[in-house]
């Protein structure tokens, strides 16, 4: 059995909140609570009333969420960041992944997508649901499986 850091998961997660779901997302994500915060200062130096002050309030507010959502979101799920040990094996049909007390056998049609990042693979199951498993928990060999099912399965262009 190897071990799966809590702070291994929680980098997996920031990055593919940030830079895991296309341009546009990124995007928003990287500059719209900056965006937001400025919106909101340039209104209330402006404040012509009362409403335009309180919209100006409610960017600043929304634009600092908008910065720390991630890590709220890690904060309020931190059980599911735990350090764990797991044991992974892959064929070519499976993924099977066991720690302590449970075993998941999870078949590749089950899987949306599957992508290639430089520490990490993301197992894509729907749209707000992902298996990331670091590289360095995987053999060369379960690897290589794992890139060759990519290249003939899932369109990367």
């Amino acid at each position: 059995m190897k071990t799966l850091y809590r702070k291994e998961k929680i980098k997996m997660f920031l990055l593919d909140y940030y830079f895991g779901y296309g341009k546009w997302i990124t995007i928003l994500r990287l500059i719209g609570g900056p965006g937001l915060i400025l919106i909101g200062l340039d209104l209330y130096k402006k404040g012509f009333d009362k409403f335009s002050v309180a919209y100006s309030g409610f960017c600043l507010l929304y634009g600092v969420y908008m910065i720390f959502k991630p890590y709220l979101w890690v904060l309020f799920r931190l059980d599911n960041y735990k350090t764990e040990d797991i044991e992974i094996k892959i064929s070519d049909d499976i993924i099977l992944l066991k720690d302590g007390k449970n075993e998941s056998k999870v078949g590749f049609e089950t899987f949306k997508n599957i992508i290639d990042k430089k520490s990490y693979f993301t197992f894509v199951i729907s749209k707000s649901q992902r298996l990331r498993i670091p590289k360095r928990l995987i053999e060369t060999e379960e690897q290589e499986i794992i890139k060759n099912r990519i290249k003939t399965h899932y369109n990367t262009w």
